[in-house]
């Protein structure tokens, strides 16, 4: 359907994202988005593009490391200056800490999507997954030092 195409144009892009100062920023973006489109109940997407998807996620960590983004908001906020003002830097760093792509940490994105993934095709379909792209999917488990299972995101205890 006109879903999974979209997902699968955004698979696509993920690497024609341009190599400006806001390049990680917005790479950092469609990770997430991609990443929590793993929580959805879409069985051609979650057939055909999981380990793309985690690879890209996997991209993302490793660019941004688990710092909660610290050196996506560096790299934002050595933008030119559009104002005079003194507090314009000291503003402009506070918005950027603030900024929900920054602060997200990945690897607790992705935990969050394969538990509602495994919680809404059921155990034995989200086993099934993941002997399908296996290499995949523990590459990102051990890189990024998830469990082997997801586990229950805190928000859920």
């Amino acid at each position: 359907g006109i879903f999974y195409s979209v997902v699968k144009l955004w698979i696509t892009k993920f690497y024609d994202v341009g190599h400006s100062s806001v390049s990680p920023w917005r790479r950092k973006l469609w990770g997430l988005v991609l990443v929590i489109t793993l929580s959805m109940e879409h069985e051609e997407l979650l057939r055909n593009s999981v380990a793309s998807i985690l690879s890209i996620c996997l991209e993302v960590y490793k660019e941004s490391g688990d710092d909660k983004g610290s050196t996506l908001a560096q790299e934002r906020i050595d933008l030119a200056p559009e104002s005079n003002s003194a507090n314009y830097f000291a503003r402009k760093r506070d918005l950027f800490l603030t900024d929900p792509v920054v602060t997200a940490r990945i690897r607790y994105v992705l935990n969050e999507s394969l538990y509602r993934c495994e919680q809404s095709i059921g155990a034995e379909n989200f086993n099934a997954l993941i002997v399908q792209d296996n290499a995949a999917y523990e590459e990102a488990v051990k890189k990024m030092s998830l469990p082997l299972r997801p586990s229950i995101p805190a928000q859920f205890k």
